[in-house]
């Protein structure tokens, strides 16, 4: 009878400790695995019209190839100040959430006209170098949120 007590006791640490080891190897894989649902296959640098605007300007920004496959996207905006080409300061932009698409799509090329609201200054209100910095935000499962930056040339604002 203690014998067949010890199996219990065995078979049930065995139970625990591979249930322990597909929870965590589970766990690994949703947090290291290295998704790539949304991407920029061309670049994640894209180019600005006009090169010079004034606040409350648009611009229009052509990114060289987009691609999603089938992820709903969360995405924060800012426009960087740039000094000596670096960033040194951000004015955050209003957020843009879209739906998941269908299935997978590429498009090539993207184009966008973004609005550079009237905050948007550079200081002193001289004229100053920006860039728009796009951190594009989606959950390829529960666990694990992953993010693109995607980045504009510079472009400048004048008063």
């Amino acid at each position: 009878m203690k014998a067949a007590i010890k199996h219990r006791i065995a078979d049930a640490v065995l139970m625990a400790v591979t249930l322990a080891v597909l929870v965590v190897g589970s766990l690994l894989v949703g947090l290291l695995w290295p998704y790539d649902d949304v991407r920029f296959p061309g670049g994640n640098v894209g180019t600005v019209e006009p090169q010079t605007i004034r606040p409350g300007g648009n611009i229009t920004v052509t990114w060289p190839s987009y691609c999603n496959d089938g992820r709903a996207t969360y995405v924060e905006r800012y426009a960087d100040v740039l000094v000596d080409g670096e960033p040194v300061a951000a004015f955050e932009l209003p957020a843009l959430m879209f739906p998941a698409p269908d299935g997978p799509v590429c498009v090539e090329p993207t184009v966008q006209t973004v609005t550079i609201p009237n905050y948007v200054v550079g200081p002193g209100n001289r004229p100053t170098q920006f860039r728009l910095r796009n951190e594009i935000q989606y959950k390829p499962n529960p666990i694990r949120t992953v993010t693109v930056v995607a980045v504009t040339e510079p472009f400048t604002i004048r008063p």
